[in-house]
């Protein structure tokens, strides 16, 4: 199963730092294994200025779905996108941001993950 996530681009976080701070946790890889993408989810039209340094495509490890699904899956995903994030944010500044996850169902059924401002 494989998941896109864009940054908005408040958050000014590169796909290339994520990936890179992703890649590097262990805790991280052995759920997913993260590449930038140029392309967009086939069918599921984006803000350009979500997709303008390319999507990061997480290929989320079969074996981790073989009896976890769903909220689970999701939830755990979810934390570990705050944290990779956060901590790529307090490296870059002072304070460590509030950030938001969200899960949008695609045409096809996959989902792209958006990284928000908190609120926004």
């Amino acid at each position: 199963m494989d998941c896109h996530i864009a940054f908005a681009p408040e958050i000014q976080v590169s796909s290339g730092d994520f990936v890179a701070a992703w890649n590097d946790s262990a805790e991280c890889r052995d759920l997913a294994e993260a590449r930038i993408v140029h392309h967009q989810p086939q069918g599921f039209p984006l803000d350009p200025e979500l997709t303008r340094q390319g999507l990061v495509l997480l290929g989320i490890v079969s074996t981790f779905l073989g009896g976890v699904v769903g909220a689970v899956l999701k939830d755990e995903l979810k934390d570990l996108l705050k944290a990779k994030v956060k901590e790529i944010l307090k490296r870059m500044r002072a304070k460590e941001p509030a950030v938001d996850v969200k899960f949008v169902r695609q045409p096809d059924g996959a989902y792209l993950i958006v990284v928000t401002k908190e609120g926004e």
